[in-house]
């Protein structure tokens, strides 16, 4: 039961909010990247782990 709440909620801390913050902060604006799609569908695949696990 832990592992299924404490492993999304990593994959969010970790892949979900920084590619959100680049496009939320204007002052992240250069760091915008192909690699941000990339990053935020993994961290959707880790997340969906709670949903369809």
């Amino acid at each position: 039961m832990i592992y299924a709440i404490s492993g999304p909620l990593i994959a969010m801390i970790l892949f979900i909010m920084p590619t959100l913050s680049t496009y939320l902060i204007p002052a992240l604006k250069p760091y915008r990247t192909a690699g941000n799609f990339i990053t935020l569908v993994v961290g959707l695949l880790c997340v969906s782990v709670m949903f369809f696990g």
